[in-house]
């Protein structure tokens, strides 16, 4: 608990200091447009390699084998595409949040609702985060779970309210580094403590190792790693707000292809970690892989490491989506609908009451959740169903024709698409859910200019 409390401590130490010097809405929202190619780069990485990506896709890799590292590595396609493509577009904007960027393309109607939605659809992933960090908290505490959920919370919420990105940032490249180490050293120990990679072969189910699928009932689950998550790294209001803190488009484009090189070894290595818990402990639950192997595997020095890293990436992952989430609100719904000539002094602290009001409704979330992986798939392909096609239409909106019925309609549509999958609905509709979003958005759009034309 020691080298967790050091952890705790540095943190909000920082997080106090970005206090004092975060005085503007723009430092808060993005750190001030000044951060270079490798702390953006840095920050990438801890803040995508979370909960989801440690403890959800240990257990992947329990469950699933080698074919779960897809979860990360959909979310590295999408990356190359967006560094490829789509980043001198977004970081040219000069916003401060992905509804303030609809808001340009569509107008503010389509902004409203894409406030809306990603705030829903974000208060699952910070839960889902909170959730992980307290399974971590529970392999070095003798508290039980809920209680380690509640503290691990309660430091994310005081962090991101301190500081904002300004601190977020500054903290992120540190953790990342602690990060990649903790989970090679697990991953190191886990196939030594079973005689080697021939070893772990034969102790583990016929077809573990098979890459990238291993038959044909692998490939809807791969299919979603590349729509559903690959499109939150593609348009996500995380990752645009880790851009959006570059000082210009080409420290951002680095950093978006730095941090794709990182992320493929460290999927490799996380899913080796539930490989190895498979072979050592198979009658586990898929989510405890990882707690798991650092109880009872690693050398206690090792184990603090590991946790120490985990928690980092966690509340690294968790203090982004957060900061990103109250900055939506804040600027984009309260300010512009109830308070548009608020001062700079007074959207700052709009923001932190965001922080701590989206932060308790987290984490009242996160004490009723039962898995990582399910309430982050609700948040990603609610997002995903709702947003992701009329977010990349947008960029070549006058092209494509498309216009803010389109949109609002294709938001509606494919996420209440995705709701209906996620609580009930039939087997893939969250994928057709993500196809009938970009045929509305078409059809919407060409329907309304017609009238339009047919009024004239």
């Amino acid at each position: 608990m020691f080298a967790v409390s050091v952890l705790v401590s540095v943190l909000l130490l920082i997080g106090a200091w970005s206090f004092r010097q975060t005085r503007s809405t723009e430092a808060f929202a993005v750190a001030g447009r000044s951060a270079p190619a490798w702390l953006v780069a840095g920050s990438l990485v801890a803040t995508i390699v979370g909960g989801s990506s440690t403890l959800g896709m240990a257990g992947l890799g329990f469950s699933k084998g080698l074919v779960g590292a897809w979860w990360l590595l959909g979310g590295v396609v999408g990356l190359l595409v967006l560094g490829a493509v789509l980043v001198e577009r977004v970081r040219s904007t000069e916003v401060y949040t992905l509804p303030e960027l609809l808001g340009r393309q569509y107008g503010s109607g389509v902004k409203t609702v894409a406030s809306v939605l990603i705030a829903v659809a974000w208060l699952g992933i910070i839960a889902g985060q909170m959730v992980a960090a307290g399974q971590v908290l529970t392999v070095i505490s003798p508290w039980p779970q809920a209680d380690s959920i509640v503290v691990a919370g309660l430091v994310l919420i005081g962090y991101a309210f301190l500081g904002g990105q300004h601190s977020i940032l500054r903290t992120d490249a540190l953790q990342c580094v602690v990060l990649v180490v903790g989970i090679v050293v697990c991953a190191s120990v886990g196939v030594q403590e079973i005689g080697g990679l021939s070893e772990l072969r034969r102790a583990l189910p016929p077809g573990r190792l098979a890459f990238p699928i291993r038959d044909a009932t692998d490939l809807p689950f791969v299919t979603r790693m590349l729509v559903l998550v690959g499109s939150t790294y593609l348009v996500g209001p995380d990752i645009y707000s880790r851009l959006l803190c570059a000082r210009d488009a080409r420290a951002a484009r680095r950093a978006v292809f730095c941090a794709a090189g990182v992320l493929v070894p460290v999927a490799l290595a996380v899913v080796t970690v539930g490989l190895t818990a498979r072979a050592h402990f198979p009658y586990l639950q898929a989510e405890q892989a990882f707690p798991t192997v650092i109880a009872e595997l690693l050398p206690k020095t090792s184990a603090v490491l590991v946790v120490a890293a985990l928690l980092a990436a966690l509340m690294s992952s968790a203090d982004t989506c957060l900061v990103t989430a109250s900055v939506i609100v804040g600027i984009d719904v309260l300010r512009d609908h109830f308070a548009p000539t608020l001062d700079e002094r007074r959207q700052l602290t709009l923001c932190r009451i965001c922080v701590l009001v989206l932060g308790g409704l987290s984490l009242v979330t996160a004490l009723h959740m039962q898995s990582i992986i399910k309430s982050l798939m609700l948040g990603y392909t609610l997002y995903a169903a709702g947003l992701a096609i009329p977010t990349l239409a947008g960029f070549w909106r006058k092209k494509l024709r498309v216009n803010a019925a389109g949109a609002i309609a294709a938001a509606v549509m494919g996420g209440g698409l995705a709701l209906w999958a996620k609580f009930g609905g039939p087997p893939n509709m969250d994928l057709i859910a993500v196809g009938a979003s970009g045929v509305v958005l078409f059809l919407g759009s060409w329907v309304m200019a017609y009238r339009c034309r047919a009024a004239d």
